[in-house]
């Protein structure tokens, strides 16, 4: 609650950067087999970095120790059609794993951790 000589905050501003969500798919040849695979992105947006709080280790739980990052978007459908754990977010050439969202009112909190592309890569993998 703000103090009373304080007025609310109506415009959120993400100034932290801009964020790429990434989904990965298969690539076909000809006869339709599995050559490889490759990461499509799927939405760009505007981001804030946020902190980690008490309440978000407790709504974490078994992930505790895997989260390095929290981030604050604004709030996007496309984002919550997917899985957590499908898609891979690319800030500032640094590649994360989504693997928790959180909706609060127009914002949704993503909880990251970190992803090594080539371990998580298998051969003919690229990134478009």
């Amino acid at each position: 609650m703000p103090l009373p000589n304080q007025s609310n905050d109506v415009h959120q501003s993400f100034n932290s950067g801009y964020c790429t969500f990434n989904e990965k798919k298969a690539v076909r040849n000809a006869n339709r087999r599995v050559t490889g695979s490759q990461y499509e992105k799927v939405i760009t947006c505007r981001y804030k970095r946020a902190n980690l709080t008490g309440t978000d280790y407790e709504f974490l739980e078994n992930l505790r120790s895997e989260i390095t990052m929290k981030i604050e978007v604004p709030y996007n459908e496309k984002i919550e059609q997917y899985t957590e754990n499908k898609l891979v977010l690319n800030i500032r050439g640094v590649y994360y794993q989504l693997e928790k969202t959180d909706k609060f009112n127009n914002r949704l909190f993503c909880y990251l951790s970190t992803f090594d592309i080539r371990a998580g890569k298998t051969e003919g993998e690229i990134f478009k």
